[in-house]
């Protein structure tokens, strides 16, 4: 039987424009096998986590570098990326590259990451890796528009395959949720498991790439603040470093189709479900004093503050913020508040040199 080399050629070629650019081949890296997992379990952050095994094909030179392709309707959403070895759990070193070398047929450009292996990966050795990246508004409420007890349902949408810089011989993707899978993308390699979907296994270049959905029920709250800015105030004289912390948050739920009064009053006291954020809890420092909020109306005076408490180490107390109305989905609330601690507990002096070690950004 004489081989299908006209076949073959297809099924080479099409793994290749999968890759992004036919230099991947020459670069002497493939990957034997991937799994993404999109955890949706901490929403409104959305993690996604590929472990992947690398393996260098070169006959003779070894390869320093991995490249990490994000693609361009994604870039501008990521939050954080980092690629880590599966075995000893050490960090690699990720830069953020220049497009201008790039030599993909993709249009636009994937935004390229390129990570540097603790020791140069021999020829024929293998590495796996972890590369995890953080995405911040990705996911959309479906429908945008709910009654005021309705549940809060979510969509989430990517390609089935990632996009590799390298020939990749197999993958899938794994989807993981909080609450009940309403639907998701029927494709042939898909398949539903209580509150998991996952789309493969594709094998090589055999399957095309297209894109999936899953839709799932999340009645947690959402929140998102659009803008947030921290002011530091080093006083000396007094030993105080007072601190000021401004927010504009957004209740990213689905719209109300109308708002009763009524009946938010009555499910507070029936302690019944509804789409509404009532609290707001800040962490702060254990030695904070002085604290207060304020709103654009004034002082908010029905905010309180916990008692000290500590986890894995860390002590802190927690300010619990009671905003003028209750926050319903689409709906913004602004305010900002302050609090007082000992300069002394974050100040290093030495001699002429003075550091301030403080939080860079504060939590909800």
């Amino acid at each position: 039987m004489k081989p299908n080399w006209q076949a073959f050629a297809t099924l080479l070629l099409s793994a290749l424009a999968f890759s992004g650019t036919t230099d991947a081949v020459e670069g002497g890296l493939v990957h034997t096998n991937a799994i993404r997992t999109i955890d949706l379990r901490s929403l409104p952050a959305v993690t996604e986590q590929i472990g992947v095994v690398v393996q260098n094909v070169r006959d003779s030179k070894a390869i320093k570098t991995f490249t990490v392709y994000i693609p361009h309707t994604k870039a501008d959403r990521l939050a954080k990326v980092t690629v880590h070895e599966r075995k000893s759990g050490a960090e690699l070193q990720v830069s953020k590259m220049d497009n201008e070398h790039l030599k993909t047929p993709l249009s636009p450009q994937p935004i390229e990451y390129r990570a540097t292996f603790l020791q140069p990966l021999q020829p024929g050795e293998k590495i796996s890796l972890n590369i995890d990246c953080v995405y911040l508004n990705t996911i959309e409420p479906r429908p945008k528009v709910v009654e005021q007890t309705g549940d809060q349902t979510w969509l989430w949408k990517d390609d089935a395959r990632l996009l590799w810089a390298y020939p990749i011989h197999k993958e899938k993707t794994v989807v993981r949720t909080n609450g009940e899978i309403k639907s998701y993308s029927q494709i042939k390699e898909s398949s539903k498991d209580g509150k998991s979907v996952t789309f493969g296994p594709f094998i090589g270049g055999e399957s095309p790439n297209a894109p999936v959905e899953v839709r799932f029920r999340d009645n947690r709250e959402q929140l998102e603040a659009m803008t947030h800015r921290r002011e530091y105030f080093v006083s000396h004289w007094s030993n105080d470093l007072n601190i000021l912390e401004h927010y504009a948050l957004r209740n990213r739920a689905p719209a109300l189709d109308a708002f009763d009064k009524v009946k938010q009053t009555m499910s507070r006291f029936m302690k019944a479900r509804d789409n509404f954020v009532k609290t707001l809890l800040v962490k702060v420092p254990a030695d904070a004093r002085e604290m207060y909020v304020v709103d654009e109306i004034g002082n908010v005076s029905t905010s309180s503050v916990t008692s000290r408490q500590r986890l894995n180490g860390d002590a802190f107390k927690v300010m619990q913020l009671k905003p003028r109305y209750p926050l319903a989905g689409q709906w913004n609330y602004t305010w900002w508040h302050g609090y007082s601690v000992p300069l002394s507990n974050y100040l290093r002096v030495n001699r002429n040199h003075h550091a301030l070690r403080v939080p860079f950004i504060g939590s909800i």
